[in-house]
C-alpha cells in the first residue's frame, strides 16, 4: 500500500493534536490530585474581582486547554447550552467524576463552594462559607452566552439564605449575585444585586440589566457568580435564573408623593384636563392634618380611578429603625389605608432609603417597594428596583420631554414623581401649578400612554 507524504503529515498532526488534548485533560486531573488546581482557579477568578480576568483568561492557549478539560469534567457530558440558558440552575445535578459537593456546570470561584442538601426547591443547593479568621471571597461561576442582536433587558435572579453574614470594612458584595456583563464591543459592566447580611431565611434577590445605564449596547455574554464577598459567615444559593425580555411599549406614570392637599386641589384638576389618572403615596399619620388630604379626599381620588400607595406611617427613614418598627411601618400603614376602603398594592420608601432586609420584608406585603433612585424601568423590573424621575425646581418641560422620549425609544416604563404643587415651597421639591400644566401638556403631545403605578407594574413588573 502506498501512502502520500501529505497524508502521512496529516496523520501525524492529528495524532499530535489528540495527544495534546489527552495530556491536557490528565494533566488537569493530576494537578487536582496534588492540589495545584486550586491555584489555577484562583488565577482564573483573581483576587481583584473587578479585573474581569475570567473572561480574558480563556484567550491563553494553555489555560484554555485546562478549562476545556475542567468543563468536560464538571458538566458530565451535558447537552449543549442553549444561548441565554443556565446549566443546572438548581444545582440538582452532580458533576461527573467528582464527589457530590461539585455541581455540574458550576466552577469554583476564589474559595469555592460546596453542593449541599439545603435547597429552596428540590433537594440540592450550594453553600458558600468564608474563613472567619481570614475573610475573603467564595463563590461559583458560569458563563451564559446571549449574543444579542439588539439591546434587551436581562433579568438575573436567585434565592438566598444566610447565617451571621457580617461585612468587612470596605466590602460591598456581602451575599449577592455578581455579574460581569460583556458587551458586543468587548467592554465590561460590573454589577451585583443588593448585598445581604445577617441571618435570614430564603429570599428572592437579583437585578435587571435594563436598569443599568452602562449597558448601552447588546450583551454578548455574562459571567454570573453567586458570591459571598469580603464578608464573614455562610450563605446558601438555589434556583438561579437568567431571563431575557423583549422591550415593551413605553408608558408613563405620574405620581405625587406625601399625600399633600395640593395633590387634590391642584394636581387632580390638571390631570383631569388631560383625561388621566395618577397615583399618590400617602403618609397615614398625616391624613387629615393641616396641608394634607383627608380620608374623604383619598376615597374620592380612588373613585376617580386614582391609585393610593403607602408611604409609611411616620415617614421615618426605615434604615434607622429596628426590624419590628420597620414591620409596623410597612404592615400597619397598609392596614390603616385598607380599613378606609382603599386598595393598596405598593409601598414608596420614605427618603428612598432601604437595605436588603427592608426590601425582603416589604415584598412580603406589597407587589413592589419603590425607592427614589433615578432612572427608567425595563420589562422584567424586579419588585425592589423600580426607578423614578424625581421632579424638582430645576426640572423643566424639556427635561420631561427627554424622559418621555427615552421611554418611547427604549420601550420602558417611567415613573415621574412630584411633591407639593404650589407657587412656593420650603425646599426644591415643589412645582408651580402652571409648570405642572405645561409639563403634562408636553407628555400629552408625545402621545405616550399614561397609566397608574399599578398599571405600569402589571405591564413591566416581574410577576
Amino acid at each position: 500500500m502506498v501512502f502520500s507524504v501529505g497524508l502521512i503529515k496529516k496523520v501525524i498532526v492529528a495524532i499530535k493534536t489528540l495527544v495534546i488534548i489527552v495530556m491536557a485533560k490528565y494533566l488537569y486531573l493530576l494537578m487536582a490530585v496534588i492540589g495545584l488546581i486550586d491555584f489555577i482557579n484562583k488565577i482564573l477568578s483573581m483576587t481583584n474581582i473587578l479585573s474581569g480576568f475570567i473572561g480574558k483568561a480563556v484567550n491563553v492557549t494553555f489555560v484554555t486547554l485546562l478549562i476545556a478539560g475542567s468543563m468536560v469534567w464538571s458538566t458530565g457530558g451535558a447537552k449543549a447550552q442553549v444561548a441565554g440558558s443556565i446549566i443546572n440552575p438548581g444545582f440538582e445535578d452532580q458533576a461527573t467524576g467528582t464527589d457530590k459537593k461539585v455541581a455540574a456546570g458550576w466552577l469554583p470561584y476564589e474559595q469555592g463552594y460546596k453542593r449541599v442538601k439545603a435547597a429552596h426547591t428540590g433537594a440540592w443547593g450550594i453553600t458558600l462559607q468564608s474563613d472567619r479568621s481570614n475573610p475573603g471571597t467564595a463563590g461559583a461561576y458560569q458563563r451564559i452566552d446571549l449574543q444579542q442582536g439588539e439591546i434587551k433587558p436581562v433579568q438575573i435572579t436567585g434565592y438566598i439564605k444566610g447565617d451571621r453574614i457580617v461585612n468587612q470594612a470596605g466590602g460591598w458584595f456581602g451575599a449577592s449575585l455578581y455579574a460581569e456583563i460583556y458587551l458586543q464591543d468587548g467592554s465590561v459592566v460590573y454589577w451585583n444585586s443588593v448585598p445581604n447580611f445577617g441571618t435570614f431565611g430564603w429570599r428572592w434577590i437579583g437585578f435587571n440589566t435594563g436598569t443599568l445605564a452602562a449597558v448601552n449596547q447588546p450583551i454578548d455574554h455574562i459571567f454570573l457568580v453567586p458570591i459571598l464577598g469580603d464578608a464573614r459567615g455562610q450563605a446558601w444559593f438555589d434556583d438561579i435564573a437568567v431571563k431575557e425580555h423583549e422591550p415593551g411599549v413605553g408608558v408613563v406614570t405620574i405620581m405625587f408623593d406625601d399625600g399633600e392637599l395640593s395633590t387634590y386641589e391642584e394636581a387632580l384638576p390638571a390631570m383631569e384636563k388631560q383625561g388621566w389618572q395618577g397615583s399618590t403615596a400617602v403618609i397615614t399619620e398625616m391624613v387629615d392634618e393641616d396641608g394634607f388630604m383627608g380620608w374623604e379626599q383619598l376615597q374620592a381620588l380612588q373613585r376617580k380611578g386614582w391609585e393610593v400607595v403607602s408611604h409609611g406611617i411616620t415617614h421615618e427613614d426605615l434604615t434607622t429603625l429596628s426590624v419590628n418598627k420597620v414591620k409596623q411601618e410597612l404592615n400597619n400603614s397598609k392596614r390603616q389605608l385598607e380599613r378606609k376602603g382603599l386598595v393598596v398594592n405598593h409601598f414608596a420608601l420614605p427618603f428612598g432609603a432601604y437595605n436588603a432586609e427592608i426590601m425582603a420584608l416589604g415584598t412580603k406585603s406589597y407587589k413592589s417597594v419603590r425607592a427614589y433612585e433615578q432612572g427608567s424601568n425595563p420589562v422584567g423590573i424586579l419588585p425592589w428596583e423600580v426607578k423614578v424621575h424625581g421632579v424638582t425646581t430645576a426640572t423643566d418641560s424639556a427635561t420631561i420631554a427627554d424622559w418621555v422620549n427615552e421611554a418611547k425609544n427604549k420601550g420602558q416604563w417611567i415613573v415621574i414623581v412630584y411633591h407639593k404643587i404650589a407657587e412656593m415651597g420650603d425646599d426644591a421639591y415643589f412645582t408651580t401649578p402652571s409648570d405642572l400644566e405645561e409639563m403634562l401638556q408636553t407628555i400629552s403631545d408625545s402621545g405616550i400612554e399614561v397609566v397608574t403605578y399599578n398599571q405600569g407594574w402589571e405591564k413591566f413588573g416581574a410577576l
